[in-house]
Order: structure tokens, then C-alpha cells, then sequence
């Protein structure tokens, strides 16, 4: 278990976890690592790690609970709040209740292939993107998310596209990664998402789609030429 206090810090960096994923490799004999911080940490940070750590033959779990995570459990337990956070001058009822599911931390993109890269900010038509983003939910959830601008569509299991993707997301903070795939009538949209109807998932910076450079073009003499190609070709191969 690892515990990361701060009040300085709003976001826990990924080299701050480094130390804990380092040794859960190195030891060899870890099968559950468990991750507690009173700030936030990046969806991709959590998505890298856990793959990371889930790579050694050990490890069958890696578990985050982030400042929403410990904000709620803080809400079912009000008599260790009130003993421990609770000040003179603010009243039992100060306590808020907390959503079923709150977006903590807006939509980014990233390439599909390789860990640890920077953010997108922008989109080229044509290809696809991992679409990460962390959800806090009180308790296990079915979420709907819907892509709210047309060129913009999910792969779901079967690897169809589609625009609405449904999935269950268990309690506490969840870091959620999406196959999407950008086409042309997404060009010089805004990007934004909806989650079970009544949430708005937006980007968290300024996300560009922009036409590709470079497009192939199909003439029927190509595809003519071609086809007398492939012909003469199986003759020779007879020969």
C-alpha cells in the first residue's frame, strides 16, 4: 500500500508513484497494490501504472482512491469526520452529498500505441485515439456515453463503431480508456461527450480536428490496371 498526502499539490504526478511501481516490479511476489491520496491523479498515470504492474506475474490488482474517493467515504462515516475535520464554526449539515457519478477529470487523447506520452492536441481524420478520462462513482455504475458530435465513434468489443458505448465502472475512482475513431464530418467541430444523459464530458484543453495531408484516392484506371497486373502476373507464376 501506498499513501500520498499533500497540500500543495492538486495532481499526483507519475513520478511520485514511480518508488512503489519500481519495487512492486522488483519484488516479484506483489498481488495487490493499493494506491490512497488525498488529490487527484491523471487518468492515463493510473492506466499506465496498472498495466505496468499487471505485466508481472504476481499482481492481479491495482486499486486507486483519490480526494473524491476519501471525500465520500468521509460522508458515510460523518462521526470520523466530525471528530477529526470538523471545525468549531461549521455545522454537521456542512457536509455535501455526493453525485452517484462525478466526472474528475476532463477528456484528453493520446496516440494507441506506446505508454507514457503527452496529451493530443490534435486529431487527424482517419485514425484513432485512446480516450481517457476518471469517473468517481459511489457505488458500481452502468454508464452510457454518448459522442455528441458526428466523426466521432466508439469501437466497442466486437470492434464495430458506434456512438453510444455502455460498460459498467465499479465504486471509487476509476480511470475509463476509449478506442475512438475520428472521421470527416468531426473537421472543425468542438468535441464533446455525453455520460447517461444528463453529465457533459468536454476535452481539457482546445482539441483541433484537422483534414488529413494526405488521402488515398481511388480512379478506376488505377483499379484497371491493377486487376491486368494481378492477371498477368498468375499467368507468369504458370510459366
Amino acid at each position: 500500500m501506498e499513501a500520498k498526502y499533500s497540500t500543495e499539490r492538486v495532481k499526483l504526478t507519475r513520478y511520485r508513484l514511480d518508488a512503489t511501481v519500481v519495487s512492486a516490479l522488483l519484488k516479484g511476489n506483489v498481488e495487490k497494490v493499493i494506491f490512497i491520496t488525498n488529490i487527484y491523479i491523471d487518468a492515463k498515470v493510473m492506466l499506465d501504472v496498472r498495466n505496468a504492474l499487471l505485466q508481472t506475474k504476481m499482481c492481479r490488482e491495482v486499486v486507486f482512491y483519490t480526494g473524491d474517493s476519501l471525500e465520500y467515504w468521509l460522508y458515510q462515516n460523518p462521526d470520523i469526520y466530525q471528530k477529526y475535520f470538523l471545525s468549531n464554526n461549521i455545522e454537521t449539515n456542512a457536509l455535501y452529498k455526493r453525485e452517484l457519478i462525478t466526472i474528475t477529470e476532463r477528456a484528453k487523447f493520446y496516440t494507441t500505441h506506446g505508454a507514457f506520452k503527452e496529451s493530443m492536441y490534435e486529431l487527424i481524420e482517419g485514425n484513432e485515439y485512446n480516450l481517457c478520462f476518471s469517473m468517481s462513482c459511489t457505488k458500481q455504475t452502468r454508464i452510457s456515453i454518448e459522442s455528441r458530435v458526428p466523426g466521432i465513434s466508439f469501437r466497442n468489443k466486437s470492434g464495430r463503431y458506434v456512438r453510444t458505448l455502455a460498460f459498467l465502472v465499479p465504486g471509487g475512482s476509476t480511470p475509463i480508456s476509449l478506442r475512438v475513431s475520428v472521421s470527416t464530418p468531426a473537421i472543425g467541430k468542438d468535441i464533446w461527450f455525453s455520460i447517461n444523459k444528463h453529465l457533459t464530458l468536454v476535452p481539457a484543453r482546445k482539441i483541433d480536428v484537422l483534414e488529413a495531408a494526405y488521402k488515398n484516392i481511388v480512379l478506376p484506371t488505377q483499379v484497371s490496371i491493377a486487376k491486368e497486373l494481378a492477371k498477368n502476373w498468375a499467368v507468369f507464376k504458370k510459366k
